[in-house]
């Protein structure tokens, strides 16, 4: 009989951790993301100061719109429109960045969007026949 007490209470308690969510695709802390990005983008663009103040600016800004978008797209809006977003962003980074710093950081993104977090390159899928 214990033990079936002990397995009703281990599975609400289970139930409820799940119910509960977490932050897994939902509160992203926007200004330590921006930071993470412009850190990220200062070392591998080499950025001055001035530049990495305007650029973390830019990455609060865009971070904000997408959010905003993501949860409209939730209640049943459009959604994301991460294409015009990531256009926007990329015409005012033009104005902050020199030439060979936005075609390098460019390059990283293309670079990026072929391998996995850790580096790995992504497989082209093969359609099946």
């Amino acid at each position: 009989m214990k033990w079936m007490i002990s397995l009703a209470l281990a599975a609400t308690m289970g139930a409820s951790a799940f119910a509960q969510g977490g932050t897994k695709g939902g509160g992203i802390n926007i200004p330590e993301a921006a930071e993470r990005l412009t850190t990220r983008m200062t070392q591998e663009l080499g950025l001055s100061p001035q530049q990495a103040e305007q650029v973390q600016a830019l990455n609060v800004k865009f971070l904000e719109q997408t959010m905003v978008q993501r949860d409209q797209g939730a209640e049943g809006h459009r959604g994301v429109d991460k294409v015009a977003i990531l256009e926007a962003r990329d015409q005012e980074l033009k104005a902050v960045l020199t030439a060979d710093q936005f075609q390098k950081m460019k390059e990283m993104q293309g670079t990026r969007a072929r391998t996995t977090p850790d580096g790995q390159p992504i497989k082209e899928a093969t359609p099946v026949k």
